[in-house]
C-alpha cells in the first residue's frame, strides 16, 4: 500500500464528514473516480485544504477517506453543482 493510503487507513477520523450520494459512492468505490460537487449532499465540520476527511452516505457510516482538495466552506458553496460551475461559484478553480 503506498504510504499516503497507508496513512489515510490508519488516521484515527477525519477532520470532517463529505455525505455523497450514491451515485457518488459507486463512482468512488466500483469505478475508483474522484469526487465531483455534483455527488455531494452536504459537509460536517471544518476542514481546510489537504486535511483527511471522510466521505458518507449516511452520518455515522464512513465508507472512504481521502484529503480535501478544498476547504469545508468552500465544499459547502460547490455541492450539488458542475464541475464546470465550480469557477463561478467561488472565483477560481484548482487545477
Amino acid at each position: 500500500m503506498p504510504s499516503r493510503k497507508g496513512w489515510l487507513a490508519v488516521a484515527a477520523r477525519g477532520k470532517g464528514v463529505i455525505l455523497v450520494d450514491p451515485g457518488a459512492r459507486r463512482a468512488l468505490v466500483d469505478q475508483k473516480r474522484s469526487l465531483l460537487p455534483s455527488g455531494v449532499r452536504s459537509v460536517q465540520g471544518q476542514f481546510g485544504i489537504g486535511d483527511p476527511v471522510d466521505i458518507a452516505v449516511e452520518p455515522a457510516r464512513p465508507f472512504a477517506r481521502g484529503l480535501a482538495g478544498y476547504a469545508a466552506d468552500e465544499v459547502r458553496r460547490i455541492a450539488g453543482l458542475k464541475t464546470g460551475e465550480i469557477e463561478r461559484a467561488l472565483g477560481y478553480k484548482y487545477l
